[in-house]
């Protein structure tokens, strides 16, 4: 990290003012959350910076009862929401409503299934204007909203490097990044952004490393805190992470930066794990050693995050991050067959 690093020094960002009290558009892409939208905005109700110098621009796809969540707190005033109908649910149409929508100085981009501390706003805030930086974002902290001991275990496992890598939902320190999860940043560089683009996942990730490309950085401020209910079942990591895996070479052939070397970590291992032993029988031995070596480190990150350190919750983080990694794995094996001509040709596009 070099701590003398400034957005407002880029030439092509350079830092237009922004009032000592912006009003800001908090914008958010939302379907289906009726579980996790009450406490979100609970989080948003709560805040200390002025109730009138924020808003909320929700586009919602939502079949359930998330709309009608949203309309009971509009009604009560506790919050001033705008929400709009999101036809096509696609998240980077809803984020690009209510971009359009938001009438901030500042923007902030949020999701339904988490919540925000009380300070959220006024630290993010003060950390863009103390270290003078284009985008500033929270530390994220995954829980189990069941607080089941799978959905437990789980939430401990993201919290890993072993995991995910070094992100914000394991960081201590501040840092200098090329992408932070759901940053504050000015509308004068949303406008030189432009639109979110539709992927199958990621559009945050591509939006914010389009802002990379261009120099920003965001500075990652691990006091501010928000907090994120993750998958809890095997399946449902599994899916994620194979979508993650599977559509990351397109964001990173759209984008450059977004690929690095931890990403390619799961699909090395993958490549090992199912053709080492078809392809090299002679060095079988070496196959098992690297076999050992994954479950022993697997075990031992296991059980440095684990809360209660009863065998139960190990096996359970430990097989968190076996489904995390093969899943990834998997995904970017699939990426490179179904998608390697199209990338290869140059045809990548966003519909």
């Amino acid at each position: 990290m070099n701590p003398s690093y400034n957005n407002s020094c880029h030439p092509t960002l350079s830092k237009e003012p922004i009032p000592a009290c912006p009003y800001v558009s908090v914008i958010m892409a939302v379907k289906n959350e009726e579980k996790y939208i009450g406490k979100c905005l609970d989080g948003f109700a709560s805040q200390t910076y002025s109730k009138d110098k924020f808003e909320l621009v929700i586009a919602s796809g939502s079949t359930d009862d998330t709309n009608r969540i949203i309309a009971q707190f509009q009604k009560s005033g506790s919050l001033n929401i705008i929400l709009l109908e999101n036809p096509t649910t696609r998240t980077a149409d809803g984020l690009n409503l209510a971009l359009a929508a938001a009438s901030g100085d500042v923007l902030a981009h949020f999701i339904g299934h988490a919540y925000p501390d009380s300070c959220y706003l006024e630290g993010l805030l003060a950390a863009m204007n103390s270290a003078g930086m284009l985008l500033t974002a929270p530390k994220v902290n995954p829980l189990s909203f069941s607080k089941s001991a799978l959905g437990n275990a789980i939430a401990l496992a993201l919290t890993s490097p072993f995991s995910v890598g070094k992100n914000s939902y394991n960081r201590v320190k501040p840092a200098y990044l090329h992408y932070s999860h759901w940053p504050l940043f000015p509308r004068h560089l949303a406008q030189k952004l432009g639109k979110f683009k539709h992927y199958t996942r990621g559009e945050d990730y591509e939006y914010f490393e389009r802002a990379a490309t261009l120099g920003a950085r965001v500075y990652f401020c691990p006091s501010v805190n928000c907090y994120y209910y993750c998958r809890e079942s095997f399946q449902e990591i599994f899916k994620i992470y194979y979508i993650m895996g599977r559509y990351r070479l397109i964001l990173f052939f759209d984008t450059g930066p977004c690929l690095r070397f931890r990403h390619l970590v799961p699909l090395l291992g993958v490549s090992v794990i199912f053709t080492f032993p078809l392809f090299h029988q002679q060095l079988f031995y070496i196959y098992l050693i690297i076999l050992v070596s994954y479950i022993i480190i697997n075990i031992f990150f296991a059980y440095k995050v684990s809360s209660t350190k009863k065998l139960t919750q190990v096996l359970l983080i430990s097989c968190s991050f076996l489904t995390i990694h093969i899943s990834n794995g998997l995904g970017m094996v699939t990426g490179l067959i179904f998608d390697g001509f199209r990338i290869l040709t140059g045809k990548i596009f966003t519909k």
